[in-house]
C-alpha cells in the first residue's frame, strides 16, 4: 500500500512545474494562505471552476482507465496534480474577492488519501467499485462548497468595488 506522510494544503506558489509525485514523501506549506493579492474579473472565476471541473472529470476517466489497467499510477497522479493546480487558482480567485476557503481546504488531502488507497490495489473494476464513492463523494462536497461560494461571489462582484478601484 502507498502511503505519503505529508498532507496537501493550499500552496500559492503550487505550479505543474513543482508538483511532487502522488506518491512521494513532500512536504507542504503549513499554511493555506497567500501573502500575495490576487484579484481577478468574473470571467477569471467563472474559468477557474470551470478549469477544476474539468480535472476532476479527468480524475475520475484516469481511474477508470486503471482500473482497466489502460492507465498508470503516474498517469492518475498527473490528474490530481492537475487537480492541485486548479485547485490553487480558484482558492485564490475567491480569496482575492474576500470570500474564503477553509471549508474547501481539507478536500484535496482526503482525496489524496482516497486515491493513495485505491492505487494500493491491484487494478481493477472491483477495486474501482469499492474507493468510488469515497471518491466522488469527497469530489460532489467540493463541488457544493464551490456553490456555496457563488453567491458571495456575486455579491462582491458585482459592487462599486468590483472593478478593482478602491477609493
Amino acid at each position: 500500500m502507498l502511503t505519503v506522510d505529508a498532507q496537501y494544503r493550499y500552496d500559492p506558489s503550487f505550479t505543474v512545474q513543482s508538483r511532487p509525485s502522488l506518491h512521494a514523501n513532500v512536504q507542504h506549506p503549513q499554511s493555506y494562505h497567500s501573502h500575495t493579492s490576487y484579484r481577478s474579473d468574473r470571467s477569471d472565476v467563472t474559468t477557474a471552476v470551470h478549469n477544476l471541473i474539468r480535472s476532476m472529470k479527468g480524475i475520475q476517466e484516469s481511474l477508470r482507465l486503471w482500473s482497466l489497467s489502460q492507465a498508470t499510477p503516474e498517469q492518475v497522479s498527473d490528474c490530481y496534480m492537475q487537480f492541485g493546480v486548479e485547485f490553487n487558482v480558484i482558492v485564490r480567485a475567491f480569496e482575492g474577492y474576500g470570500i474564503g476557503t477553509g471549508d474547501l481546504h481539507p478536500i484535496p488531502a482526503s482525496l489524496r488519501a482516497a486515491l493513495e488507497n485505491l492505487l494500493g490495489e491491484d487494478p481493477s473494476p472491483r477495486a474501482l467499485a469499492t474507493y468510488m464513492p469515497e471518491i466522488r463523494g469527497l469530489l460532489y462536497d467540493l463541488l457544493q462548497g464551490l456553490k456555496a461560494k457563488q453567491a458571495p461571489w456575486k455579491a462582491a462582484t458585482s459592487g462599486p468595488l468590483s472593478a478593482g478601484s478602491r477609493e
